[in-house]
């Protein structure tokens, strides 16, 4: 009656039983957590990133049509033309130093 339901199986792996009744994570399950943490930062860090350039551009485009909006204002309250004039750096990849509205006039 050794397999009756109210008696346990035989202990049949081979290993102490107070080893056999030990609970815990293996070297490749705390790996693979491990591998799987790493990645969703990665991924949240480079989506940090790509957000801020993301808001950079928009501000910088609203700020450039402000400025022609601006000039256009200027242009038809004075009945002159206008130019919207942007200054760089000497670095040809930084934003724009500095803007200025310039109206021309006939003299």
């Amino acid at each position: 009656m050794p397999n009756s339901p109210h008696c346990p199986a035989p202990h049949t792996s081979g290993l102490p039983t107070a080893l056999s009744t030990q609970r815990g994570f293996s070297l490749v399950e705390l790996l693979t957590v491990v591998a799987l943490m790493t990645l969703l930062v990665s991924l949240g860090v480079n989506s940090i990133a790509g957000h801020e350039k993301t808001r950079q551009m928009t501000a910088f485009g609203n700020r450039i049509t402000n400025l022609a909006y601006l000039a256009r204002e200027k242009a038809i309250s004075r009945n002159t033309p206008c130019a919207l004039v942007m200054l760089r750096a000497r670095d040809e990849q930084s934003e724009p130093a500095a803007f200025a509205v310039l109206m021309l006039q006939d003299d």
